[in-house]
């Protein structure tokens, strides 16, 4: 099976957009820190199976950005800036397209910070490694 979720974090990471940024997966985080992106993939179904395993597979990435407020911005501002950079990014290396609009609302455990997140559908083939987006 093909994950794609480290190379995803790492993509994140060395972009200058998130400089300052902490990214990680979100079974990592212990603790929050803000500024934070998460990251999480749930492999969905898999179709095709020329030789007993699935050709294509069906993935969910969930994009999490929890913000402050700071900057002379609002906590909802930063998140939203967060996920807008994000979102551009794996625009532009995977050319995925968000499943509907961010949501955003203040994180339960500390009421100050924003959490805002994203969805994204992939179809990905497992044998050549190339990723579909699913609109």
């Amino acid at each position: 099976m093909y994950f794609l979720i480290e190379e995803m974090i790492e993509t994140l990471k060395a972009d200058p957009l998130m400089a300052g940024v902490k990214v990680a997966d979100i079974d990592d985080v212990d603790k929050m820190t803000v500024p934070m992106v998460t990251v999480s993939e749930s492999p969905g179904p898999g179709y095709r199976f020329p030789d007993g395993k699935p050709q294509y597979i069906r993935s969910l990435y969930q994009v999490e950005a929890y913000a402050k407020q700071g900057n002379g911005k609002t906590a909802k501002q930063n998140a939203r800036a967060l996920i807008s950079a994000a979102d551009a990014i794996l625009y532009n290396k995977y050319g995925l397209t968000q499943e509907s609009e961010g949501r955003f609302a203040p994180y339960m455990e500390d009421r100050t910070v924003m959490r805002g997140v994203i969805r994204y559908y992939a179809v990905i083939d497992t044998e050549t490694n190339y990723i579909y987006r699913y609109v």
